[in-house]
């Protein structure tokens, strides 16, 4: 799990306004990183360069390949983002040990 927010205690520490104590965790479950949104201003999810922009509030929401998120914040032009992201697939093992 990592925890994100203003607190001392998350892994990703991001302290600014409009930023909860604990605003979001992101976890591995059945097979996908999932972003939960535990906070009252939101998180913005932007896929890859495709510019879809998807606003996760008190909800979930999977990572795939490469994006960006905004805590609190809608994205705008000339400010970046909090965090950019890139979901990587595990390489499946062979039989040998093998990696394909």
């Amino acid at each position: 799990m990592i925890r994100i927010g203003r607190a001392p205690s998350t892994e990703v520490r991001i302290d600014r306004e409009g930023v909860s104590r604990q605003h979001a965790v992101i976890l591995w479950c059945g097979g996908d990183y999932t972003l939960t949104d535990l906070s009252r201003n939101g998180t913005w999810l932007q896929y890859g360069l495709s510019g879809v922009v998807v606003r996760v509030a008190r909800s979930a929401a999977v990572l795939r390949a490469a994006g960006a998120l905004y805590f609190g914040r809608a994205p705008q032009a000339g400010q970046p983002p909090d965090v950019r992201f890139l979901v990587e697939r595990p390489r499946a093992e062979s039989s040998e040990g093998w990696q394909a």
